[in-house]
């Protein structure tokens, strides 16, 4: 599937490139449109008691569009497993360069008990492209000595249709966490979401090299990252 569009000013950075964050948030717009294509939107299975989450997304970033400039995402499903859908995401420019690319790693979970639905069960009937994929995502260890960088507290802003945290806004609570210049001139941004926070949930930011996790009250790791 292909959408086309161009880089907005609000996407921007203070490069006048597209930002980390809208990059992300492009990537979940893509899927979501991929996925209601076969009628499997998070408003169409929360009809059914269902929920999407993203387990695990990985960015690698070749070359940022500017403002202004045009574009073309492509997205397809690459992998469907019992409980785990698989899905690439790429951008391209007007000339056929590739910009970014991204896997994202997704499951469906009942809204009530928040366990994990086999895809079997809701008769899931999804084109999958068969195209070699070299990303992969990797270890993220979690034997350092994480110093804790950042608290904030989840807004009302950050919740998302499913009631938790939005997955592109612990991108942003990341990216809050390092300076201009890294932000300007991250190359690769890969995050692994492991448990859920809601309204009012405390959050700590907490890195040790290039290595990041989120930990909710300073205990549980709500998500962990590297970030390059």
């Amino acid at each position: 599937m292909d959408i086309n569009g161009i880089v907005r000013a609000s996407e921007c950075d203070s490069n006048a490139n597209i930002n980390i964050v809208s990059i992300f948030s492009l990537i979940e717009d893509s899927i979501t449109i991929l996925l209601g294509k076969y009628g499997l939107d998070s408003l169409a299975i929360k009809e059914k008691g269902l929920m999407w989450v993203f387990t695990k997304n990985k960015v690698n970033i070749y070359n940022r569009p500017k403002w202004k400039d045009n574009y073309v995402i492509k997205t397809h499903v690459i992998k469907v497993s019992m409980a785990i859908i698989v899905i690439e995401t790429s951008m391209y420019d007007s000339f056929d360069n590739l910009l970014f690319e991204s896997i994202t790693e997704a499951c469906v979970l009942d809204i009530k008990t928040r366990r994990i639905i086999k895809l079997s069960d809701l008769n899931i009937n999804i084109d999958t492209l068969n195209k070699k994929n070299n990303m992969r995502f990797e270890r993220i260890s979690l034997n350092n000595d994480f110093d804790t960088i950042k608290i904030l507290s989840v807004s009302t802003t950050n919740i998302d249709y499913s009631l938790h945290t939005n997955n592109v806004e612990y991108v942003r609570f990341l990216s809050d966490s390092l300076n201009l210049m890294k932000y300007n001139n991250i190359s690769s941004f890969e995050i692994h979401f492991t448990h859920e926070s809601v309204l009012g949930d405390v959050l700590h930011v907490k890195r040790y090299n290039d290595s990041y996790i989120i930990t909710n009250l300073g205990k549980d790791i709500v998500c962990e990252a590297i970030i390059k």
